[in-house]
């Protein structure tokens, strides 16, 4: 879950319209299926969250070399 809040710039000049929201929020994502809780990372750059969240190590899908003989 991420929570925040959006805070109104000033701005100078005459306002025509607003669109974007200021406030509170509150976001929250189920993710499908079970993930490796010790290597959920998140990080911050130029305003923009990243979270990874890995598979367990099995879940994720392996490469299987086939012989030919």
């Amino acid at each position: 879950m991420v929570t925040g809040e959006r805070k109104e710039r000033e701005r100078a000049g005459i306002l025509r319209r607003r669109t974007r929201v200021v406030g509170r929020f509150r976001y929250e994502v189920v993710l499908p299926g079970a993930t490796d809780e010790e290597g959920v990372t998140a990080s911050m750059e130029q305003g923009v969250l990243t979270v990874r969240a890995p598979k367990p190590e099995r879940d994720r899908p392996r490469r299987i070399e086939v012989r030919v003989s």
